[in-house]
């Protein structure tokens, strides 16, 4: 298991594993820590964390400026912007599995995070099987993030399980899991339960001349991988 953050109550401690040789690479910035799961051969280690902190200063920098009311904070959706220009544009195209890409971040407003790629999701806030409000960002190809928000003052428990050869695919899949504050409900964290995807989102908030549209949806969907899309 690789740990790529402090377990602290105050910060995100993300941790990840993998039933085979999947590769993982992390980097964070005060307040915000990305990550890669899957790196596409052709690429090393550390070229994706140079490019995940440049990444990650260039949404921090852009959100200062950015004034546009949005459903989630402004530096996770620069960030997710820029992973989904990643995908498609860089590791989509060297043929292999493309990777799975997230985001956790923490403001004054709460936490958030968010993820590019193929994954199912379980988010447990409390101990309990939580269904926030989820926020899909698309880019004008129809690649999409999805994303949340949540209260700061909580026990959050997430865990991503990326598939890359899909469901029916080869059994090497890899694991990723955040925790932010305090467990109140720790006996509960064993037993997570899944959500049950569905289909149809429903517009929320729409970015005045942004190409990137987020959207509000009922339940978080297992997204395909972008190049099936």
């Amino acid at each position: 298991m690789t740990r790529i953050g402090p377990a602290i109550a105050d910060h995100w401690a993300v941790s990840t594993h993998s039933d085979g040789p999947i590769q993982t690479v992390e980097t964070s910035l005060p307040g915000i820590q990305l990550g890669v799961l899957g790196i596409p051969q052709g690429f090393t280690a550390e070229e994706i964390r140079n490019w995940l902190r440049d990444l990650a200063g260039v949404a921090l920098e852009t959100s200062r400026t950015d004034p546009r009311p949005r459903p989630i904070p402004q530096v996770l959706h620069h960030a997710l912007t820029g992973l989904l220009f990643s995908q498609s544009e860089l590791w989509s195209k060297t043929g292999q599995p493309v990777p799975l890409s997230v985001v956790f971040m923490d403001d004054p407003q709460g936490l958030a995070f968010g993820w590019v790629g193929q994954a199912r999701i379980r988010l447990r806030v409390n101990g309990l099987p939580h269904e926030p409000r989820w926020v899909l960002v698309r880019d004008e190809a129809g690649h999409q993030a999805v994303s949340t928000r949540l209260p700061a003052d909580a026990h959050v428990s997430v865990e991503l399980e990326y598939r890359p050869h899909g469901e029916d695919g080869t059994p090497t899949n890899a694991w990723l899991r955040a925790e932010w504050g305090t467990a109140r409900a720790p006996e509960a964290l064993n037993a997570p339960v899944e959500v049950a995807p569905q289909e149809g989102p429903t517009v929320a908030d729409v970015a005045a001349r942004s190409p990137i549209v987020p959207e509000a949806v009922s339940a978080p969907p297992v997204l395909p991988l972008p190049d099936s899309l």
